[in-house]
Order: C-alpha cells, then sequence, then structure tokens
C-alpha cells in the first residue's frame, strides 16, 4: 500500500495558503492600468489649468459652487489611489472606483461642463475593469 505524505499546512488553510501567492498581473490588465494612469494624470493637469482660469476669470464657473470643482480635485486625486490599489491587489481600489465612476459625471453636471461621453465613459471603463479582474478576484484583498 503506498503512503502519500501530506503538509499539515495544505490541510488547515488550503484555500488562504493559494490566495497568499498573488499571480503577475496579465498584460491587458496592465496596460488598463497604465492607460487609466495616463488618462487621470492628463484629467489632472487639465483640472490645475481650469483652477488657474477659474482664479484668473471666476464667471469661468458659469454660476457653478468653487466646493464642487474642489470636489472634482478630490475625484481626481482618488481615482490615482484607487488605481494603485488595484495595482496592489486590494479591494477597495475598484470599489472606489466604481464610486469615483458614479461621482464623477455627477459633480460635472453640477458645474455644467459634462457631456454625453462623460457618463458613456465610466461604463465602458469599469466594464472592461470587471471583465479583466473576474476571474482573479479572489487574490485581491
Amino acid at each position: 500500500m503506498e503512503q502519500r505524505r501530506v503538509n499539515s499546512e495544505n490541510i488547515t488553510r488550503p484555500y488562504s495558503s493559494r490566495l497568499s501567492q498573488k499571480p503577475e498581473r496579465g498584460g491587458c490588465l496592465m496596460t488598463w492600468l497604465v492607460l487609466s494612469a495616463v488618462m487621470t494624470i492628463f484629467a489632472l493637469f487639465t483640472f490645475i489649468t481650469l483652477l488657474n482660469t477659474v482664479v484668473e476669470k471666476p464667471y469661468v464657473l458659469r454660476g457653478g459652487s468653487p466646493v464642487v470643482l474642489l470636489v472634482l480635485g478630490v475625484l481626481i486625486l482618488a481615482n490615482l489611489l484607487f488605481l494603485a490599489d488595484i495595482a496592489n491587489w486590494k479591494r477597495r481600489g475598484a470599489y472606489g472606483l466604481v464610486v469615483i465612476s458614479i461621482a464623477s459625471p455627477i459633480v460635472e453636471g453640477i458645474l455644467k461642463t459634462a457631456t454625453l461621453a462623460d457618463f458613456i465613459a465610466p461604463v465602458i471603463q469599469l466594464g472592461i475593469l470587471y471583465f479583466l479582474i473576474k476571474g482573479i478576484w479572489d487574490y485581491f484583498d
């Protein structure tokens, strides 16, 4: 009769031991993360330009509140942080990105700068993210 030697760690923690070793991020997910980060940095520079314009010409806000403009800036910075969380296998990054994707078009609508693309792009971005992480979601902390 053949005896098998079993590692006791695998018996006590089979599920968590598998998840403690993160797989490599695939090329598609890395490409998505890099492109999203580049677009967010571009949005940050655009925001800074808009902020400078508002300081010089306050009528540019068209009656919108400067507080809403600052909220938009916070959303942009939070977007960068949530992208970094996704890159570091944190679920809060994905959840945060969903919140940002919902809040950003609303804030842009309040500022009266939203276009149809501002409402469609987040749906596409989150759809792509879902497709890329649905098979590896269990590896996220």
